[in-house]
């Protein structure tokens, strides 16, 4: 989605036993990410994040972006896109994943990413917000809205992957790739809708897309070349900006998601993160046990964090403080004292 390649990742992350260059700076791409061609172009961009931990400063370099202004928390979203001076050219946004930390269930409930096991209305709720912040603004006429997901689900598809192309760069880092996957096969699909006034209504699209189709479209737009093989033979969105003048017609408000029943602390209207509730929090109790891969990801993300905020003469100590990491427990305990960490650095920046 951000570079047109894993960079030879073909697993979940490995362990850090090693203090690899991945470990220690994030993972870098040979040709880069769409924000490097963004930038080099001129072009503005904005990660939005819905928590403290979004998984794209797990890529190299996002640090320094944000020292940049590059970074926005969600709530900022409503008030910058209504700016009429607004001017970014390319958005992301990452939803608020969750309980994943110490004293919750762990389970990815109260969050907005539609994990399982959330509950899928809280997703939905979050969408709605979206749509109608930009249906709304003054920026609707020239705009395109794509909501997806980074994988299937684990849900049975009956259509079999069919093959792609390689991205052709190499492996960034030699332990990133175990098992020799050549990246020439999808995987199981997607569901995918992209939102614009210039598309027609009903329209129900067969073309075949990828997740780098996402770059494709923006370097088709904007003149950028392609990042790899994937993204400059993936076919692009387009084609379905077929009108000539912005539709009128699309409603400016979408339904309320239907009430499951499933609450958590300080839920309030319009709000679309939310803290585990106290009986969940009561139940969520840690057990000490091997570091699954999807945590490991996670302590990842709140590494690169904590080692980009800590100044250089400590960083040293720091990487010796998290590769003592040996379990769960360390882990779940050392994502929510960098957790909390941001949020009184944050405090105290606003002040």
């Amino acid at each position: 989605m951000h570079a047109a390649s894993s960079g030879g990742l073909d697993d979940s992350p490995s362990s850090f036993s090693d203090a690899t260059a991945t470990l220690l700076y994030g993972y870098s791409f040979q040709n880069g990410t769409i924000y490097d061609r963004l930038d080099a172009k001129g072009l503005e961009w904005t990660v939005f994040m819905g928590d403290e931990l979004p998984q794209v400063f797990a890529i190299h370099g996002m640090n320094e972006a944000r020292l940049e202004g590059h970074f926005k928390g969600f709530d900022d979203f409503e008030k910058t896109v209504n700016d009429p001076g607004f001017s970014t050219s390319y958005i992301f946004i990452e939803p608020s994943y969750g309980n994943v930390l110490p004293l919750t269930p762990g389970d990815y409930t109260c969050g907005s990413s539609q994990h399982p096991l959330d509950d899928i209305t809280r997703g939905e709720k979050l969408i709605k917000k979206i749509y109608e912040t930009i249906r709304n603004s003054p920026h609707w006429n020239n705009s395109l809205l794509l909501v997806t997901y980074d994988e299937h689900g684990g849900f049975y598809d009956h259509v079999a992957p069919p093959a792609t192309v390689s991205p052709g760069d190499k492996i960034s880092d030699n332990n990133n790739n175990h098992y020799n996957f050549d990246f020439t096969q999808l995987g199981i699909r997607v569901p995918a809708v992209v939102v614009s006034p210039l598309i027609a209504r009903n329209t129900i699209d067969h073309t075949l897309y990828d997740h780098s189709s996402v770059l494709a479209t923006v370097e088709s737009m904007f003149g950028i070349n392609p990042l790899t093989n994937r993204d400059g033979q993936a076919n692009t969105f387009k084609h379905l900006l077929s009108l000539m003048n912005p539709r009128t017609d699309a409603i400016t408000g979408l339904p309320d998601p239907p009430d499951s029943g499933f609450q958590c602390a300080g839920d309030v209207e319009d709000k679309h993160t939310a803290s585990g509730s106290p009986s969940q929090v009561s139940r969520g109790q840690v057990q000490r046990g091997p570091i699954e891969p999807t945590l490991r990801g996670w302590l990842h993300v709140a590494f690169l964090r904590r080692h980009q905020l800590t100044p250089p003469p400590d960083r040293e100590a720091l990487a010796r403080d998290f590769l003592k990491i040996n379990d769960r427990l360390d882990a779940l305990n050392y994502m929510k004292e960098v957790a909390v960490s941001i949020q009184k650095l944050k405090r105290e920046t606003s002040k």
